[in-house]
């Protein structure tokens, strides 16, 4: 009697898992947050979130300012208030949260790309690649890609040498995608690629031995600055869902 009274237990509580699951995976995404939480928490919880992290720069506090005015941190309860907190993004899975949030947003607004100081972008772009994950990777190719910036010495006369990013590069050695151009053949200038750069620079979210220069810190700077001015008056390209 005993064992079956335990076994029905069990599948009850087996059932109201289930249940729970269901109901998790039907709802619909209302906020990023949501989207964010079913690609991203799994990993959180298991390394428990210990990083600490250091304050968000001035103009990374800026730009994740206009991010929660315009709805993009919506859903996350990154404080208890629920108010703007920049020192909430000292933690590891607020910070990485505010960084889909970005990119999110440059998806959005698209249109502002051709607006950025074309200068300020290929200060970036002849620096090189922020990180070696492969979407940031792709991201910087993408936008030497659009520039026309060699990655290596495939021309050895190429008039062009000064800008061969990966020959000068102190990651290269554990670089997979060293010397290899962007598989992306697109010809615009995505914002979204543009904004996973920049964020990376401003988070300081780059390898230990990457010195940022000065002006690429003033490049990074700027363009955040243009970005959150003109997607003031530049129309999104998709509207956001209401919550």
């Amino acid at each position: 009697m005993n064992e079956e009274l335990g076994n029905l237990e069990e599948l009850r509580s087996y059932k109201g898992r289930e249940e729970n699951e269901a109901t998790v995976k039907s709802a619909a995404k209302r906020n990023l947050w949501d989207l964010f939480r079913d690609k991203k928490i799994k990993m959180y919880l298991g390394n428990k979130d210990r990083i600490v992290h250091k304050e968000l720069s001035p103009d990374m506090q800026m730009f994740a300012h206009h991010l929660y005015r315009e709805g993009y941190l919506d859903g996350a309860n990154l404080t208890p208030e629920n108010k703007f907190d920049s020192t909430c993004f000292r933690v590891g899975y607020a910070r990485e949260f505010l960084k889909f949030a970005a990119i999110e947003f440059g998806k959005d607004h698209q249109d502002i790309a051709k607006w950025l100081s074309a200068g300020a972008l290929k200060t970036i772009a002849h620096f090189g690649c922020p990180s070696l994950g492969h979407k940031s990777v792709d991201a910087a190719k993408n936008l030497r890609r659009f520039f026309e910036i060699e990655e290596h010495e495939a021309n050895i006369n190429c008039t062009r040498c000064s800008f061969q990013v990966c020959r000068k590069c102190i990651m290269k050695q554990s670089c997979k995608r060293a010397d290899k151009r962007a598989w992306n053949c697109a010809t615009k200038l995505s914002l979204s690629d543009v904004i996973r750069v920049l964020v990376l620079y401003a988070t300081a979210s780059v390898p230990q031995q990457l010195v940022i220069p000065k002006e690429i810190k003033d490049s990074v700077s700027r363009l955040l600055k243009e970005i959150i001015n003109l997607s003031k008056t530049v129309a999104r390209r998709f509207p956001r869902t209401p919550l």
